[in-house]
């Protein structure tokens, strides 16, 4: 009540998170609690701004991590686009980034167009624009990373949840032979089924329709799951039975489709689990499953 107390939170890509009690008077932090106290600071890689230019000229914000003692060159890389898609990739603590970066690959972290805090006309570049340049701008990240020399262009991984989900599945049908593997984590598969599932037929006005569009016809032509047979890579899926924001059909659907065309697809269902990995067994389940595809098929050379 005297106003001389106070919490304080603080975290960074390096500081999964230290709660402080704060004293006015005197001046002083004291730690009290960690987010992920085994995790120290000089166990994990720091994050920095890797921005580019997409094939348009549009200016993509971007952020690269790369494994520590690495020689930054030539690395087994994962193209890791945000979901959403209106949101936004930063320099924070990342724990799927720093896992990745601890497992020895360079991870990309784009805020493509139609992601949030670059102003209404960049978010609103990625309206109706799923597997347009949307995907473009993930693509021309990695071309960005190979150019530079950072990235082995035969060893990308395209990996994502959510929204990212659906770009690591649609970009392993519009480019199918740039990345070497996918995973897609609660993602969607059947953009024609998300946009069905979530218009409001008692309403003249239906959000779903401005942000993804309302025209059937090209709601199938991006949708990956009626493109299985375009696929040539290994795709992981895992998805939770319980969630309500992608159903867990997305990712049966997309089974089903791989298995039918002959592809090599591995399926993971999570019970009771949201659209969040809330559960703590699940997200040990998803990693580990994770960890076994990639050692797989973007095995990383001691």
């Amino acid at each position: 009540k005297d106003m001389q107390t106070f919490l304080l939170f603080s975290s960074s890509a390096v500081d999964s998170g230290t709660y402080y009690i704060g004293h006015r008077n005197p001046i002083r932090l004291d730690a009290v609690a960690y987010r992920y106290k085994n995790l120290t600071a000089e166990q994990m890689s720091p994050t920095k701004r890797y921005d580019y230019k997409a094939r348009d000229g549009l200016a993509i914000e971007a952020y690269l991590t790369l494994p520590k003692k690495s020689s930054g060159k030539k690395l087994p890389t994962i193209i890791f686009p945000h979901g959403g898609p209106i949101s936004r990739d930063d320099d924070s603590f990342d724990y799927w980034t720093q896992y990745l970066a601890d497992k020895g690959y360079a991870v990309l972290q784009m805020n493509f167009r139609g992601s949030s805090g670059q102003g209404l006309e960049f978010r609103n570049a990625g309206l109706k624009n799923w597997g347009m340049e949307m995907q473009d701008d993930i693509e021309d990240g990695a071309r960005k990373l190979i150019a530079d020399e950072i990235a082995d262009e035969k060893s990308i991984c395209i990996l994502g949840a959510s929204y990212g989900g659906y770009a690591a599945l649609m970009g392993s049908v519009k480019t199918p032979d740039f990345y070497k593997c996918a995973v897609s984590v609660a993602g969607v598969s059947n953009v024609f089924d998300l946009v069905k599932d979530n218009r409001a037929f008692w309403s003249s006005y239906n959000v779903v329709d401005e942000q993804i569009g309302n025209d059937n016809k090209h709601l199938k032509e991006i949708s990956p799951v009626n493109f299985a047979e375009k696929i040539k890579i290994p795709v992981l899926l895992i998805h939770g039975d319980d969630d309500r924001q992608v159903p867990v059909k997305h990712s049966i659907q997309m089974r089903d489709a791989l298995l039918n065309a002959g592809k090599n697809v591995t399926y993971l269902e999570l019970p009771n689990e949201d659209h969040y990995l809330s559960n703590n067994e699940n997200r040990v389940a998803t990693f580990k499953a994770i960890d076994q595809f990639l050692d797989k098929y973007l095995p990383v050379k001691q």
